[in-house]
């Protein structure tokens, strides 16, 4: 029996089914359901990058589509093994077709999770992977003209909140993700962060949003050039708009030609960037000096270039979407076992770390 009729029999036994209700327990034991494998197969659907497997497609509209059953949603272990195949697939293939690929098929994964209302530790790390994914590709594809720079933002941000809520039901938090959103809410208000100010990683991030807020770029960008390579890629997106601030004030203040080595040493770009920035604002540049005297200065829709100032350890980016920014997990790791010893020999029995006096200690310890 060829596709199309298998096809035919599976849509007609569906359509005589009544719909799931209630929350969906998924049951396909494959990346993606028989049912949505024979129907993309029929109709050329299969991507480049699924030669060898096959994964579930995110459809922005469900409008017109088939009922969804237990068979069609992937349980929370396939999804983990789905969502490690996805990260491994693009480690060496940094093109937008493989981001869109990626991008895709891992907000299938997140519809699976909603769908089944999956809040475990699974689902945590699962999201939390697919984060720092597109922490990545904000970096990688940065400078691509097709790529969609807002776009995958609002997908991580969406991501983090969604981590947000998780974290509450667990009754547990992560520094590293609170850190990122105050980061990408630079303009606006994030009350929830304030309970978490002592913690470094969120400190660091609340002092780059102060020194944006406050108008002070050359503390701004300072503070930025500390940051880890994660942070440092979310931060980015921030950076032209925060540049051509500075370039207008330098605009208002000064009437005579400067160096564009002023603009290269305060706003922490290179000089082909600073020269785009420049020409978007419709500054004249002569010799390596803007003229602001005859400029009326605003934006324009000319392109900017941007030239990267990292590269991408291919070596190391498993361990950074796996774990995060592993060096920092690593000295409180170290830390805390410093702490533990110190308090055991110091204190002796009276304040051992597994007393509530010793555990205090030692987490006022950490978090400085």
């Amino acid at each position: 029996m060829d596709l199309e009729h298998i096809y035919k029999d599976m849509l007609e036994e569906r359509a005589s089914r009544v719909e799931y209700e209630g929350t969906i327990r998924g049951t396909c034991e494959e990346f993606c359901p028989r049912f949505e494998h024979i129907e993309r197969a029929i109709r050329g659907d299969i991507s480049k990058f699924e030669q060898n497997v096959v994964f579930k497609k995110f459809y922005r509209s469900t409008a017109g589509k088939s009922k969804s059953f237990p068979e069609d949603v992937r349980p929370i272990n396939i999804l983990l093994k789905a969502t490690n195949y996805l990260i491994d697939l693009s480690y060496n293939d940094f093109s937008i077709e493989m981001y869109k690929f990626i991008e895709n098929r891992t907000r299938s994964i997140r519809t699976d999770i909603n769908l089944q209302e999956l809040n475990c530790c699974s689902s945590i790390k699962i999201l939390e992977k697919i984060a720092r994914f597109h922490i990545v590709y904000n970096y990688a594809l940065f400078d691509n003209r097709e790529f969609e720079s807002h776009l995958n933002l609002d997908q991580l941000k969406k991501i983090i909140l969604t981590l947000e809520d998780m974290y509450t039901i667990n009754n547990i938090y992560n520094e590293e993700f609170i850190a990122y959103n105050l980061l990408l809410s630079i303009d606006s208000k994030y009350p929830q962060a304030e309970k978490h100010l002592f913690l470094r990683k969120v400190q660091q991030s609340y002092e780059i949003r102060k020194f944006y807020q406050q108008g002070n770029l050359f503390k701004y960008f300072l503070e930025c050039r500390k940051l880890d390579f994660l942070s440092f890629c979310v931060s980015l997106s921030a950076f032209d708009r925060v540049r051509m601030k500075g370039i207008e004030v330098f605009g208002k203040s000064f009437v005579e030609k400067i160096d564009i080595s002023l603009f290269q040493k305060i706003l922490y770009c290179s000089k082909m960037e600073t020269k785009s920035l420049l020409d978007k604002m419709n500054v004249e540049v002569t010799s390596d000096k803007a003229d602001f005297k005859d400029s009326d200065i605003y934006e324009t829709e000319s392109c900017i270039y941007k030239e990267r100032k990292e590269k991408i350890g291919l070596s190391s980016l498993s361990v950074l979407i796996y774990l995060g920014d592993i060096d920092y997990k690593i000295h409180k790791i170290l830390l805390n076992k410093f702490l533990c010893s110190f308090i055991e020999l110091t204190y002796h029995k009276r304040w051992s770390c597994r007393s509530q006096e010793g555990r205090q200690l030692l987490m006022t310890f950490l978090n400085y």
